[in-house]
């Protein structure tokens, strides 16, 4: 009986320190990765994620597509939107997480940006640059609830481009961007983000 248990322990053992293994890969000018790798996850990291990032301008649409192990408190942020600008300019970002080895086998894709105006309004601008002064007026719709301001290098598929922007975005984005960008990409580490609450 003595050594059933111990047997019992041995195993139950492996099995709880046992490292998560989530399907990685990160695609930085697509909305789907081209070749894909199994990573044994850090001691601790208890989920897999996947997430498709939308990016709008004008009449440009950019996708960027990463998997891996749910290092960071933000891999597994809602999703969350912005718009820059009048509107033209958008940003959806559509995370999915779960538990067990690779279990981010599954596709995502990018829902329709919320249009739905909700009578809240930030100041805006975009530009290509380190800084951007808000000349325009973003309508926020959607769940979209904060005032936002951005500087900083974004990761452009092959080097970082200073930008600056400003508009609304979803709180989560506010709460949860320092934790979720703790990796150099998509932005480079010394950027800039301040929040606001937006009156009606």
């Amino acid at each position: 009986m003595k050594t059933l248990l111990i047997l019992i322990l041995v195993l139950w053992i492996n099995v709880a320190t046992e490292a998560l293994i989530c399907q990685k890969c990160e695609n930085f000018l697509g909305e789907t990765c081209t070749s894909y790798t199994n990573d044994t996850c850090l001691k601790g990291v208890k989920r897999c994620f996947v997430n498709i990032m939308m990016e709008k301008m004008g009449e440009k649409i950019y996708y960027q597509s990463t998997r891996g192990c749910a290092t960071y408190i933000g891999s597994c942020i809602n999703g969350f939107s912005m718009v820059v600008g009048t509107g033209v300019n958008m940003m959806v970002s559509t995370p999915f997480c779960c538990e067990g080895d690779l279990c981010n086998t599954r596709p995502v894709v990018v829902p329709p940006l919320n249009t739905t105006v909700n009578g809240l309004k930030c100041p805006a601008c975009i530009k290509k640059g380190t800084a951007c002064t808000p000349t325009e007026t973003a309508i926020c719709v959607g769940s979209q609830d904060h005032c936002f301001e951005f500087s900083g290098g974004v990761f452009n598929g092959t080097a970082y481009e200073d930008w600056a922007f400003s508009g609304c975005t979803t709180g989560n984005v506010c709460e949860s961007c320092t934790r979720q960008y703790k990796k150099p990409l998509p932005l480079r580490t010394n950027y800039k983000l301040n929040c606001s609450v937006p009156k009606p």
